[in-house]
Order: C-alpha cells, then structure tokens, then sequence
C-alpha cells in the first residue's frame, strides 16, 4: 500500500472542509426552524402573536412594511417590563401614502411564537393602531414561507432561547 505525501493543497484543503463542517454543526445548534399557528381574519388578513420582553401582543403580518411597528398601548406596556432605547427618529410612508415621523427603539427581547430573535428595532406609531409584523423581524428569520391553509408563518432561522443550553447534560470527558 503506497502513501502519499500531505501537500500544502491537500491539507488546505482537509483544513477547508473541517472548518466547514464545524461551521455547520454550530450553526445547525444556535438556530433552528419554527413553524407558527396563525390566524386569517374575515378580509383575509394574517395575524400572528409576537411577544417583548414578555409582553404578548397580535401583529398583522405585513410584507410590504420595512419595520415591526407598535402602536402606543404595546409599546407602552413593553417599555414598562423591560428597559427600551430610543435610537432614531424616521419619516415612515403609510398605506395611505402619507408620511408620518415615527420614534425608533431597540427592544431587548422579540419573538414571533417560539422563534426567537433576539434584540430588534421597532417603530412606535402614536396613538392606536394595528401592530405590524415588517420585514425588520422576517428578514433575520428568512427564508420564510406563509401556508394559507392551515394559516401557518414557517421561519428558518430562530435563536435557542438563552437558558436553554443549561437543561442538556454536560458533555462526558
């Protein structure tokens, strides 16, 4: 049986493929898929329940909106359980071709069911409205793909909840 010698190529190349590989198993453990209940309103409209910091809340499921945005009563109820920053101010384009200037702040905590997400930026609308599920939450979580029947929201990329870790046994030695 002939050996051969370990070229330079060959090792970069045995080095490339346990490091990809690595890569893959610590990606496949930090994120995983979740498949979310949504429900379909009588005009045909997606809802799904997203929380902050704890704070539940339903969200209209809206792709064609750059931002996750809060209405006042959410927002307000989010900034009393944890503490939020303000980051920005922005001229947001309503449906209604409108812009309206809307505060920007970085929240601790979002998820949409048990996809977590980690920190998020959210625009506050003042006064009453719908909370918007945009782009800004999909996008971190994509691909995504929406079933209409039964309605379901399926995203790919969820954070293990922090914690989480601590319930598996330690690795034997």
């Amino acid at each position: 049986m002939e050996t051969h010698p370990l070229t330079p190529i060959r090792a970069l190349l045995r080095i490339s493929l346990a490091f990809a590989a690595l890569g893959i198993a610590l990606s496949a453990q930090a994120e995983t898929a979740e498949r979310i209940e949504m429900s379909l309103s009588g005009s045909g409209t997606l809802y799904v329940t997203a929380s902050a910091s704890g704070i539940e809340a339903e969200f209209l499921l809206d792709t064609g909106a750059g931002m996750v945005t809060l209405n006042k009563a959410t927002f307000d109820a989010i900034s009393a359980a944890s503490s939020v920053r303000r980051v920005r101010q922005i001229g947001a384009r309503l449906a209604n071709n409108r812009v309206r200037l809307m505060d920007v702040y970085e929240l601790e905590q979002f998820s949409i069911g048990g996809c977590e997400l980690g920190p998020l930026e959210v625009a506050v609308m003042k006064g009453s409205g719908r909370n918007l599920l945009g782009l800004s939450a999909l996008a971190p979580a994509a691909p995504f793909s929406i079933a209409l029947s039964p309605p379901a929201l399926s995203v790919s990329r969820c954070r293990q909840p922090e914690g989480l870790a601590s319930l598996s046994p330690p690795p034997a030695l």
